[in-house]
């Protein structure tokens, strides 16, 4: 019997790095969910703020919200803090925990700026909208999280190991991967290195390389 259900809709957008962390940190006991007929359901009455992604933990009876909170729990849970980590033992493990934090949100103000712009692309503006973003923010953001590794010991974005912040940007960049042209990986070496690394991952690999496993990708008016 499930205790963790993650209930969010067949797409990808925030709730997929939620997933990717309970799977890369064998959260037991857990499963996902996609969700249809949300408008209608009693789900929806029952969520915090009306809203997906949602966290059943079904031994308390509680529903969590807010998609950050969630993927910080299944973070911790899966002993994917950075406190919570061997190899960060012999560091300031309360700043590492607020240094992570700070990379996820802003990952998600990367996602964030990019979907605010797609929300009101028309068939008349999408060549301007596409080309705002992959010639102003978006090269912005690249660039931080491309020094932020370049900074780094070990290539990740906090501390000796890959913790929740990685896979929340994995998970970013992968979305807009589309977006990112084939000189990508010659522009930002760290980033690219970082992508590879999660798709190895034994308890990742399988699920990232199978396409038909995913939810469908986000961002559709600029993919078409």
């Amino acid at each position: 019997m499930s205790e963790f259900i993650l209930h969010y809709f067949n797409i990808q957008a925030r709730a997929e790095a939620a997933y990717l962390i309970a799977l890369h940190g064998q959260v037991p006991h857990f499963e996902r969910k996609f969700i249809t007929g949300f408008a209608e359901s009693d789900l929806k009455q029952q969520a915090p703020f009306g809203q997906v992604p949602l966290l059943e933990i079904v031994s308390s009876k509680t529903l969590l919200a807010q998609s950050i909170a969630i993927c910080q729990y299944l973070a911790e849970l899966g002993k994917l803090l950075p406190s919570q980590q061997a190899a960060n033992s012999s560091e300031n493990v309360a700043l590492l925990d607020a240094l992570a934090l700070q990379y996820v949100l802003g990952v998600d103000e990367f996602r964030s700026e990019a979907y605010r712009l797609h929300r009101n692309t028309t068939d008349e503006t999408k060549v301007n909208d596409i080309k705002t973003w992959k010639e102003g923010r978006m090269l912005f953001f690249l660039g931080k999280f491309e020094s932020f590794l370049e900074q780094s010991k070990k290539g990740f974005l906090v501390g000796n190991e890959l913790s929740w912040a990685d896979l929340v940007l994995y998970d970013a960049l992968y979305e807009q991967l589309f977006l990112f042209g084939d000189d990508f990986a010659q522009k930002y070496p760290a980033l690219n290195k970082l992508m590879k690394h999660v798709e190895s991952l034994p308890n990742l690999s399988g699920y990232l390389g199978d396409a038909s496993k995913r939810p469908s990708p986000y961002i559709p008016k600029w993919r078409n």
